[in-house]
């Protein structure tokens, strides 16, 4: 039996997030199930920001967001409460599943409240991941860790995306380990396929260059500063060349590091493109790159890079791991270790039959049991498990 399924989500198009809330979605109907998607979407339109009011807005924003983010994204729980509270009254699901973010704890009350089932995908610690990153915003004490542990304990099933992050909530947040599944990020084998795609033609990047590509957000936790000092660390290989795809806002402090460190010939960036534009600038990619990640990701970019054929070159993390075998589907190096990364970028970039032997080992990753199809299968047994338990007179 097929089933009906209700989906919130809060996050947005520019968001990073969005890419797999989308795939997800898109991988759940495909297997048949019913889907009910209710986007809370926040973000204002292009248009909406040239009246009177969207420039106003905008302007508020700007002067009060450092002392009021937090107590909003509190506050909105009461207009999400009332429209996903109407929402579920309407569609009347099987289960619903939630895409937790920090603060919001609205769409647990209402499926508490109409005895719904409950899977909380919890793609991230947001109170950790908050106070780490988000060293722009005055953070709220207490209150959004409470909410957090009250919406993990509330929910019949809890989804993560890495073993790590599930050992983390089970400690952090007393969850019995049994309602906590690990269900880690995918990509999609036909739209990231090296045998369809024909590589794009770049500006500034040489024909005949050995290209190592970096397609992320530029956020702190991605750590594109460290590719500005491997460029120069490496600058004995002439026919190098560091193709950097994305957007955030940490791409201005990187452009001014290529520009003063005069690495616009070894470097270069080409901002955010479409998502489905992504694998033509992959294609154009010899080795993939990822210099940082949060310690409970599993990077959408490294799926995608393994699809394409790459060899991924990342932090030897436990949640990279669980993705790459050292050797094997990419090579891994110690955590913020500049002179262990290039000497594994360097191994890669003088050994063609290396490359050719990853590359082959990257795409049977991927294909074997890392494709959004898997993602869904896996989750649409979640749901099934939290049904049962929600029917259960005992859950711990």
């Amino acid at each position: 039996m097929k089933l009906k399924i209700a989906y919130f989500s809060y996050v947005y198009e520019r968001e990073g997030g969005f890419v797999h809330t989308r795939e997800f979605i898109n991988a759940m109907r495909r297997l048949g199930n019913e889907l009910e998607v209710l986007w809370q979407n926040r973000a204002p339109s292009p248009d909406g920001r040239r009246t009177l009011w969207g420039r106003t807005r905008e302007s508020l924003k700007r002067l009060f967001s450092k002392w009021l983010h937090d107590i909003r994204e509190l506050l909105l729980n009461v207009p999400f409460f009332v429209r996903e509270f109407r929402f579920l009254s309407r569609v009347r699901p099987d289960v619903l599943i939630i895409r937790q973010t920090k603060s919001k704890m609205s769409g647990v009350l209402a499926a508490k409240w109409m005895k719904i089932p409950l899977v909380l995908e919890v793609n991230a610690p947001g109170t950790l991941e908050a106070r780490t990153y988000d060293q722009q915003y005055w953070q709220l004490p207490v209150l959004p860790m409470v909410i957090e542990r009250f919406t993990i304990r509330s929910a019949d099933a809890v989804v993560t995306v890495s073993g790590v992050l599930a050992r983390y909530l089970a400690s952090s947040h007393g969850v019995s380990p049994h309602r906590i599944h690990v269900n880690p990020n995918g990509a999609d084998p036909d739209l990231f396929d090296p045998g369809k795609v024909v590589p794009v033609t770049i500006a500034g990047v040489p024909a005949d260059a050995i290209v190592v590509g970096f397609c992320a957000s530029y956020q702190e936790c991605h750590g594109a500063e460290m590719i500005i000092d491997l460029a120069s660390a490496l600058s004995d290989i002439t026919n190098l060349h560091f193709l950097l795809v994305g957007d955030g806002p940490e791409r201005p402090r990187i452009a001014k590091l290529v520009h003063d460190r005069g690495l616009e010939r070894r470097i270069t960036m080409v901002g955010r493109v479409p998502h489905e534009a992504v694998p033509e600038y992959l294609a154009r990619m010899d080795v993939g790159l990822l210099p940082s990640t949060a310690f409970y990701c599993s990077p959408i970019k490294i799926l995608e890079y393994l699809s394409m054929g790459l060899p991924v070159v990342a932090p030897r993390l436990e949640s990279i791991e669980e993705i790459i075998q050292d050797g094997v589907q990419g090579l891994l190096f110690a955590p913020d270790d500049l002179t262990d990364l290039a000497g594994r970028v360097r191994q890669l970039a003088v050994d063609g039959d290396l490359r050719r032997r990853i590359s082959r080992a990257a795409r049977e990753r991927l294909l074997d049991s890392r494709t959004w199809a898997d993602n869904a299968r896996r989750m649409e047994g979640v749901c099934r498990a939290a049904i049962t338990a929600a029917r259960s007179p005992q859950r711990s």
